[in-house]
């Protein structure tokens, strides 16, 4: 047993293509956590139980000490499940202790958090009040996923982790199209984060542009960092951390991090607690008897023949075309984007004091600002709503070059036509058109509290790249200075 008042569980997780293993060992005062992150799927079988001999080994424990296994249920790989749950029992029998099955999709949810929160840059609380979706690649061009939401403490410590508004997570397996389709469009004020490695590995079908119409963006996070090794403990090193009360790193060393292994050891600590404060843990599938733990399997099928494949995908398209002949409105008129004049400034105008007053900020520019800059040959694009005579406006950019550089200065969209695409094509526009100019790369400011402008530009492929204090007036806030190169194709966003 472990010492008086401290929880020692040993746990492992091979439901991807990475085998994460820690040791945690937790009381009122923090966890001490070792944790190492190896090559899965096929290497996993030689590696598993030496990684677990090298965490005990740098713990200076025994298997002898440990209170509780605990492993990654899933949904995940098939041959992964199965190898982590068969080491999780056969421990737990010969040792005589329970068993802690762990969901996956909790698991992608709990190292991101612990990700998101290490620096201070996410606070707990603001982070348990954004939307959450996981998202995990299942192959065959289907996702694994669900709705996640942090239950914090007091302290701001995640407690579990719940479908929100509904208890237990319940994952989903759905086609990459009908998993898009069936994202919830957010609060513009709380844009929602994709966990999970979804939008990286299918990426040809995810689309970021059409997640930030929809108010969401991938969180962009490396938890599945690995460090190669041999197949004898000798050759697994494990990193030894410790984490607060709120399970915060403490002294966090510099490189890639197991965010993977970390959220394993919190995550069963979690749920250790979650199972001894509940009436019926067993019956509830937090603590179990060895002979329980069983995988946790979404797809009845885990394999398909060549053939079949392409008949699935076929099939799918077929749907989809279908559906979309179903459901497709009147045919809208073709938007019109085009350089904007003199002639065009009452209607500019307009769409900024459209899109400023709804979110209680003072319009930047003025008739004179505007007119000043056509004349000093700086851009200005619109896009109407059609090419009739009359058309409104739905939204316009101001930008210019200097040299190599060029700034994205302001844009506006009118409240009835944001999230439509509108703000991405005239991003994408004046993009191309800066591009053709000369500029190599383009820089922009931004409010720090505009998350869904944040959003948009970073899937257009901005990146942070500076903070200015105080920038904007009325209200009074700070900018982020975000950046784009410019070096790739016309319509790239590189």
């Amino acid at each position: 047993m472990g010492e008086p008042g401290m929880t020692l569980i040993l746990a492992l997780d091979a439901s991807s293509d990475v085998l994460a293993v820690a040791l945690s060992a937790a009381d009122d005062h923090g966890h001490a956590v070792w944790a190492w992150q190896g090559p899965g799927a096929a290497q996993a079988s030689s590696q598993a139980l030496p990684a677990l001999q090298a965490l005990l080994h740098a713990a200076g424990r025994t298997l002898a000490d440990v209170d509780a296994i605990a492993f990654g249920q899933g949904p995940g790989a098939f041959t992964g499940l199965r190898l982590a749950c068969s080491v999780a029992q056969g421990l737990a029998f010969g040792l005589g202790k329970p068993v802690l099955p762990l969901s996956s999709l909790a698991l992608v949810a709990q190292a991101a958090w612990l990700a998101l929160t290490a620096t201070e840059s996410r606070q707990p609380e603001d982070l348990a009040r954004t939307p959450l979706q996981v998202a995990i690649d299942a192959r065959m061009d289907e996702i694994y996923g669900a709705r996640v939401q942090a239950v914090l403490d007091a302290q701001g410590r995640v407690t579990q982790w719940q479908h929100p508004g509904s208890g237990r997570i319940q994952p989903t397996l759905m086609s990459t199209t009908a998993w898009g389709d069936a994202l919830p469009q957010t609060d513009p004020d709380h844009p929602g984060l994709i966990l999970g490695n979804a939008p990286q590995r299918l990426a040809a079908q995810i689309v970021p542009a059409e997640l930030a119409q929809r108010g969401w963006h991938a969180a962009d996070l490396t938890l599945d960092a690995i460090r190669e090794a041999g197949s004898s403990a000798a050759g697994i090193v494990p990193l030894t951390l410790r984490l607060d009360t709120r399970d915060r790193l403490l002294d966090a060393p510099g490189g890639p991090l197991p965010w993977r292994a970390l959220g394993l050891a919190t995550l069963a600590q979690q749920q250790w607690r979650q199972a001894h404060n509940h009436a019926d843990a067993a019956a509830a599938g937090l603590l179990v008897p060895p002979e329980a733990a069983l995988p946790l399997y979404v797809r009845d099928q885990v394999a398909q023949t060549t053939a079949e494949r392409d008949a699935a995908r076929l099939a799918r398209q077929q749907d989809q075309a279908k559906a979309q002949m179903q459901a497709a409105p009147p045919a809208a008129p073709t938007p019109v984007l085009r350089a904007l004049t003199l002639n065009d400034l009452d209607a500019v105008l307009a769409v900024q004091q459209q899109a400023y007053s709804a979110r209680g900020w003072t319009p930047p520019w003025s008739r004179g600002q505007l007119a000043t800059s056509l004349a000093a040959g700086e851009t200005l694009l619109g896009e109407f709503a059609g090419d009739a005579k009359g058309a409104p406006l739905c939204g316009w950019l101001a930008g210019q070059v200097a040299a190599d550089s060029a700034e994205l200065q302001g844009l506006a969209v009118t409240p009835d036509a944001q999230r439509t695409g509108v703000a991405m094509r005239l991003v994408a526009a004046w993009k191309d058109a800066a591009r053709q100019r000369g500029a190599r790369e383009m820089f922009l400011e931004v409010r720090a509290s505009n998350d869904a402008a944040l959003a948009l530009y970073r899937a257009a492929g901005f990146t942070d790249c500076g903070l200015r204090k105080t920038y904007y007036s009325q209200p009074v806030e700070d900018a982020r200075v975000l950046r784009c190169g410019l070096t790739g194709s016309a319509g790239d966003a590189s």
